[in-house]
């Protein structure tokens, strides 16, 4: 994409159910390494992930490793931003074109944060992945020449990913869970969690919800 629309692009819109009206807010935050007029980043780099708790909204973008914080009645402005110190957290350089041009798979294996739920003002679950380098990609895929049956597990061996608790300012290790569970569907408490099933371990031919919870260990 062009380094204008980083520059431009509104990320959120607004619907006013009285009248039917749209309305575009959210910039990138100036604090953000996607608000740039320099470089042009991967669009799915920046594929915008929302959650709510209270009259707080969360937004996150994919290949960097904060969270915003806004209030809902104020969209231009940061009310608070969230450091995540993931140990190891992919994030690759921006192309020097006035557009990023062609990419490579390898440009998609980036750290990324898939999803998050708050869990209080200052308590989240996150799912993320750590992401490959791109010397890591290489080394796999000369190794593996055009086998995907072979490129694909090693990738997963080195892009950790999972659900991870933040309070803020610590991360905790990655959180156990059987390989039955797939996707967080709803969240209600820490108490009662629903995921869908994770259909690459299990084919079903209908739907499942497991109800889950969070302990310690």
């Amino acid at each position: 994409m062009e380094k204008k629309f980083q520059l431009q692009t509104k990320r959120l819109e607004i619907l006013d159910l009285e009248t039917g009206q749209f309305s575009p807010t959210l910039s990138f935050p100036k604090e953000s390494k996607f608000k740039t007029g320099e470089k042009s980043f991967l669009n799915v780099n920046y594929k915008t992930g929302l959650a709510q708790y209270s009259d707080s909204i969360y937004v996150v973008f994919r290949n960097e490793p904060r969270i915003y914080a806004y209030h809902r009645s104020m969209l231009d402005i940061p009310a608070k931003i969230y450091q995540i110190p993931f140990d190891e957290f992919v994030e690759k350089a921006p192309k020097d074109g006035d557009n990023f041009g062609p990419y490579e798979m390898k440009d998609i294996y980036v750290g990324s944060l898939n999803q998050i739920q708050p869990l209080s003002k200052n308590q989240f679950l996150i799912n993320y992945a750590r992401g490959v380098t791109d010397s890591e990609y290489d080394q796999i895929t000369t190794k593996a020449g055009n086998d995907n049956s072979k490129i694909f597990p090693e990738l997963s061996k080195i892009n950790r990913y999972g659900w991870v608790l933040f309070d803020g300012k610590s991360l905790s290790k990655l959180i156990e869970n059987s390989t039955e569970i797939g996707n967080l569907g709803k969240f209600i408490s820490k108490d009662e969690i629903w995921f869908t099933p994770n259909y690459s371990e299990f084919e079903k031919d209908y739907v499942v919800l497991y109800k889950t919870r969070l302990v310690s260990k």
